[in-house]
């Protein structure tokens, strides 16, 4: 329920950045325009996409 209401509220690029490509950058791909990142201990996090949702 929680990933569909995601992807209600933020679309699909979020989600297939989920499934596919890397919105932080992967190897020599930077991270897509808009997107700040952070790491925290093994996992990426998007964190302006995170403040984009919770301001929703």
């Amino acid at each position: 329920k929680a990933l569909n209401e995601i992807k209600a509220s933020l679309g699909w690029r979020v989600v297939y950045a989920w499934v596919g490509d890397d919105p932080c950058g992967d190897g020599d791909l930077p991270p897509w325009s808009g997107v700040t990142c952070s790491t925290v201990g093994d996992y990426r996090v998007v964190t302006e996409l995170y403040v984009f949702y919770l301001n929703l």
